[in-house]
């Protein structure tokens, strides 16, 4: 006997109909929400500027400079203004990267129509020590332009030794002529300074040392950042049974203050029966 066997295919069940809309409505909102998210986010700022550092007493000026990209922001204009600054910031300005100022925008504040090249300048009067936390922000009154650009100005205790070990011994850490500003600037033990070598003070020699611990000091935090174009260094050397002691919530970092730069970093820290001791277990380890 012969059997045919026939298969029919079924209607769409009710429940597959459901949640094939539910599925058609879930795409739609979703796209709907990106296009709503692009369009809320379309003023970017790029510099190659991350970090502004000074040490304690300083008074003047600092630059930095910021691309501002533009795109489906409308006609109205885009206002340029600093957030976060701290008491000691006595002004700012923004102005075009050509020379000359903005057009000034809603409540007078610089603004542009089109994207630009701007430079920031912030106005210091002994700003106290510590690590401030800022942003160049862009937004207009019609609320679809709005972004912003998150940097850093630290106060701390500079190196400042015009010895790199080539002409003339290291400097020492005890020595108010080692540190920007003198006895200003010097740091104190178990004042949580923040200690920071920079560009100026590198040796390009890689086997000399440049600054040395010569007593036991016990500081909040430790960085280096020297951003040179060809390979310098910074030789620590700390004395016999001396130690360094890092206490603060910064910690240790080699965190240059422009990025990105295409050169290493050269650092050591060394000595003979010495320490160096992070003693904060949850102090930041940073390395850009």
């Amino acid at each position: 006997m012969n059997a045919h066997l026939s298969v029919r295919k079924a209607p769409p069940l009710k429940n597959e109909i459901f949640f094939r809309s539910l599925r058609l409505f879930l795409f739609l909102a979703l796209a709907s929400l990106t296009l709503s998210v692009q369009a809320q986010n379309n003023t970017r700022f790029k510099s190659t500027v991350t970090r502004l550092t000074v040490p304690p007493g300083f008074s003047g000026s600092l630059s930095f400079t910021n691309l501002v990209t533009l795109s489906g922001t409308g006609t109205a204009p885009v206002d340029l203004f600093v957030t976060g600054l701290p008491s000691g910031v006595t002004s700012y300005s923004i102005g075009s990267l050509l020379g000359g100022s903005l057009p000034a925008g809603d409540g007078g504040l610089p603004s542009t129509l089109v994207t630009t090249g701007i430079v920031t300048t912030l106005n210091l009067s002994s700003v106290a020590k510590g690590t401030y936390t800022l942003a160049l922000n862009g937004t207009n009154n019609t609320a679809v332009a709005s972004g912003y650009w998150p940097f850093v100005l630290q106060v701390g205790t500079v190196w400042a030794s015009s010895s790199n070990n080539i002409n003339s011994a290291a400097g020492l850490w005890s020595a108010n002529a080692s540190w920007a500003n003198g006895s200003t600037g010097k740091p104190v033990s178990g004042a949580g300074d923040d200690v920071i070598f920079d560009t100026s003070t590198a040796t390009p020699v890689a086997a000399n040392t440049n600054s040395v611990v010569d007593a036991s000091i016990t500081i909040g935090s430790l960085r280096f950042s020297q951003t040179n174009g060809t390979a310098f260094s910074h030789n620590l050397y700390i004395n016999q049974n001396q130690t360094l002691t890092i206490n603060g919530a910064n910690g240790f970092s080699m965190l240059r203050d422009i990025a990105p730069v295409a050169v290493k970093m050269n650092v050591s820290i060394f000595g003979t029966n010495a320490t160096m001791s992070v003693v904060n277990e949850a102090a930041n380890f940073a390395v850009q």
